[in-house]
């Protein structure tokens, strides 16, 4: 009974010195990895969340964030009240592209819009005699809509329509119909006038000696009268 004690007591206490060997590891670890780079070339590689440190008078706090084109990086520094801690945000070429320099105790937020990929550097300075804790948090917004530029050569195949034109020529034959009065001259023999005037007075003579040659008996005996 009491070996079975002893390899409990033995197992308990192996197990115990295990996690707190895992713990210590842990904690190391951590502080290792959350402790600020003191330049350029040892800043702290920091992805998103809440990190917290302790600024001493003169320090420099260096940090550096992966971003791809198009992503926005939002860095909010918080501070003790009385307190007055800088921020500077510098592109991968170690340009200046945006600084809070807002007096003591007050938030500072600031942000940039990744024009191309690569490490963004963070550095937290501390102004005048000020020191203490402060609160870094990493923010990473990633595009709402990723733009592709894509060029295409299209073949396209044009078709020619041609279209003829058939002018007819239309001949118009108008017929009308003229009615033309030709003037015919004829000719009369003209009878000159004073040989019809003599023939008519030779008529009338004659036609004159013919009733005054009648007998006129005949003229008594017709009417009924006695001589």
């Amino acid at each position: 009974m009491s070996k079975v004690h002893g390899s409990l007591g033995g197992l308990f206490f192996s197990f115990s010195a295990l996690l707190v060997t895992v713990f210590l590891a842990s904690v190391f670890l951590a502080s290792a990895a959350e402790q600020p780079g003191t330049n350029f070339s040892t800043a702290t590689e920091l992805a998103e969340g809440d990190y917290s440190f302790f600024l001493d008078v003169g320090d420099l706090h260096f940090f550096k964030v992966r971003l791809e084109r198009g992503e926005t990086l939002i860095v909010t520094l918080r501070m003790p009240v009385r307190e007055d801690f800088d921020i500077v945000l510098l592109g991968p070429a170690r340009d200046l592209l945006e600084r809070g320099i807002k007096p003591a105790g007050l938030t500072e937020r600031i942000g940039v819009l990744a024009s191309e990929s690569g490490y963004y550097y963070i550095v937290v300075t501390a102004f005048g005699r000020s020191s203490g804790t402060y609160t870094l948090t990493i923010d990473i917004l990633k595009p709402s809509a990723e733009t592709v530029t894509r060029t295409e050569t299209v073949i396209s195949s044009t078709t020619v329509t041609e279209t003829q034109y058939m002018v007819h020529t239309v001949t118009v034959t108008v017929e009308r119909m003229v009615t033309l009065t030709e003037a015919v001259e004829r000719e009369v023999e003209s009878i000159p006038w004073s040989m019809l005037g003599l023939i008519a007075v030779a008529l009338a003579i004659i036609y004159a000696g013919f009733s005054f040659s009648r007998p006129q008996g005949r003229v008594g005996q017709a009417s009924g009268l006695p001589e």
